[in-house]
């Protein structure tokens, strides 16, 4: 029995090849587990593990996952039933525009520990690989005027000026340690430092 890849939408069927009606399992192990994943119409596969097995090394090669949508069955003689054609989708697009959607309307504060929670909570079932996460963060992000997409580094610089000329300056910045934004700042003027003491 061989499984055949029909089209590129990720439908799989399943074809007797030998010309009987031997529906028997047969499990297969990659012959290569180092050779490169290659998707092409006709490719032939052992098991329904083995499909399996590829698509996700596929997937995780080229950055996005691949969900199992549907799988049809036939009925045997046995009561039985035999998954003959099953349906994979990529859920890269549908979590990029989940991305877009939360870099958009999330607000400044939204940063990728947060994407990353809200998108295990929506997809339990996907891992979501945080170097393609961060990059899809970047592919997102929404053009904004220069003053604005800088406000905190030049808020920082000008303190440190301020420091520089006078230092009864005090400031403390603090940054997320997993995207560097900065998460919080305290500072104070010589004269706020008089009237506080």
């Amino acid at each position: 029995m061989k499984l055949y890849l029909h089209i590129y939408i990720f439908l799989v069927f399943l074809y007797n090849s030998s010309g009987d009606n031997n529906y028997e399992d047969y499990e297969s192990g990659s012959e290569n587990e180092n050779e490169e994943q290659v998707l092409s119409i006709g490719k032939e596969f052992d098991s329904w593990e083995e499909v399996n097995r590829f698509f996700d090394e596929y997937a995780l090669s080229k950055g996005f996952a691949i969900r199992k949508c549907r799988g049809d069955y036939i009925s045997l003689e046995d009561s039985s039933q035999r998954l003959v054609r099953r349906t994979y989708s990529c859920t890269f697009s549908e979590i990029k525009a989940d991305i877009k959607f939360y870099m958009t309307y999330g607000g400044p504060s939204i940063g990728a520990k947060i994407i990353r929670n809200l998108l295990q909570a929506k997809y339990p079932q996907q891992y979501i690989h945080p170097k393609t996460l961060y990059n899809s963060i970047q592919e997102c992000k929404p053009l904004t005027p220069t003053v604005l997409q800088h406000d905190a580094t030049n808020l920082l610089n000008l303190l440190r000026e301020y420091q520089i000329k006078n230092p009864e300056w005090y400031y403390q910045a603090r940054f997320d340690k997993t995207d560097g934004r900065l998460t919080s700042i305290f500072w104070m003027s010589p004269t706020q430092k008089q009237l506080w003491l």
